[in-house]
């Protein structure tokens, strides 16, 4: 009878093991998201977002108008509704004229000014959006004559480092001609020349997201 004994405690003990990897292998493969559907939506919906924010320069953006005006309001609420009209405006429609994805443009433009409250080397009365011009060693950078004129700036010098295409509108940025032009196609590869940061492209990116949930709520 001990044979049998110790077989059948033999399967029951593999069968108790099978069971506990099982178990183990499913808690891994769900760990972080809970049984609730709606708590199931809710951690997934960042990676959703972030599928649908592309990183590529060239080409059309997704967030509309409306959307980035909240932005702005949001972050900047001193703005007038004006201003905001305008600087919106102004970017979707220069970025449409040189097929730049104004999505980038635009977030880059909060990422540098702060939301157009700036506070470093660059001050507001310059026009100037994208730090065109200032340096690490305390360089202000480019003054530009409009509101206008400083958006298409920023948008050709971005159009100078994501293609080799010829720009539409005659050029006023006044450092195109130093840019090794398509060396940088996505904002990742703007790290380390566009700025110094290296994680400038991600933080571009992370704006953009926050944008896009934004539009979603």
């Amino acid at each position: 009878m001990k044979p049998r004994y110790w077989i059948l405690k033999l399967c029951i003990g593999f069968s108790l093991l099978s069971g506990c990897t099982a178990i183990m292998t499913q808690e891994c493969h769900h760990t972080g998201k809970s049984s609730s559907s709606g708590a199931h939506l809710k951690k997934e919906e960042p990676l959703n977002t972030k599928r649908r924010v592309s990183a590529v320069i060239m080409g059309s953006g997704r967030l509309r108008a409306e959307t980035l005006k909240k932005v702005l309001k949001k972050h900047n609420p001193k703005l007038s509704d004006m201003k905001i009209d305008e600087m919106v405006l102004a970017y979707i429609e220069e970025c449409r004229a040189e097929n730049i994805n104004h999505d980038i443009a635009f977030t880059q433009m909060c990422l540098e000014t702060n939301y157009l409250q700036y506070g470093g080397q660059v001050h507001a009365a310059q026009n100037n959006f994208a730090g065109l011009g200032a340096t690490d060693d305390g360089a202000r950078g480019t003054k530009f004559r409009t509101l206008r004129d400083g958006v298409r700036a920023h948008v050709q010098h971005l159009k100078a480092y994501a293609s080799k295409e010829m720009l539409k509108n005659p050029c006023i940025d006044p450092r195109f001609r130093f840019v090794k032009r398509g060396s940088a196609r996505t904002i990742y590869d703007l790290a380390g020349k566009w700025a110094s940061d290296r994680h400038y492209g991600e933080k571009i990116r992370d704006r953009m997201i926050l944008f896009y949930r934004l539009q979603d709520s």
